[in-house]
């Protein structure tokens, strides 16, 4: 039974219509006051408040174990990441608990499986009860020593840097402690983070 007035041609036009509908809609997801948008690979959104595009890609890597420390650079459990080609920000946290006065407590990130850099620098804080010891020193495998527990004073150590990839591997978050090793990682909030910035 045909509608008066309706044709072929309007239903084809309104079939048509709700296709491009969904492509749009394909395309954009509105939550809230922000647009998700694929961009390049890459998800962000556009503020509903500002003319910014925020990148919202990230990967949270917590640790898998609590490690005790030793003489010799150790990755924590959990806290290794395999990157590709491109530029990435990351940043960790370490949290340690010196059983009694030992000896110093040393840093770095450490390439595996093949990771060159190109370019990068990582910033590294050790704080204390007493004074912090901040370096800021060129990425992967420098060692930074940080301080000998005088006591059973917890350390929160912090990393943030920048570094382009330009061959992939993996990135690993490592610590050690000179003679009389006596601390170790907490498993609860440590952890690695990466942000692909391109």
């Amino acid at each position: 039974m045909a509608i008066e007035g309706y044709t072929l041609e309007q239903a084809e036009e309104e079939i048509a219509e709700l296709r491009g509908l969904v492509d749009r809609m394909s395309e954009i997801i509105t939550i809230g006051s922000a647009n998700l948008i694929a961009y390049t690979g890459r998800i962000n959104t556009t503020s509903g408040q500002d003319t910014n595009t925020y990148d919202v890609q990230r990967l949270t890597l917590p640790a898998t174990g609590q490690l005790t420390l030793t003489t010799s650079m150790v990755t924590v459990p959990g806290l290794s990441a395999a990157l590709g080609l491109g530029t990435y920000h990351f940043r960790a946290q370490l949290l340690i608990n010196p059983v009694s006065a030992g000896g110093a407590i040393s840093y770095r990130t450490h390439a595996t499986n093949g990771l060159v850099q190109s370019s990068g620098r990582c910033s590294i804080v050790e704080l204390f009860p007493g004074a912090p010891v901040l370096t800021d020193y060129a990425l992967l495998d420098v060692t930074l020593t940080g301080s000998a527990p005088g006591s059973g004073n917890s350390r929160i150590t912090t990393f943030d840097g920048i570094m382009t990839v330009s061959t992939p591997g993996t990135l690993n978050i490592q610590v050690s402690q000179a003679a009389a090793a006596n601390g170790n990682t907490l498993q609860v909030g440590t952890y690695l983070e990466i942000f692909p910035v391109s």
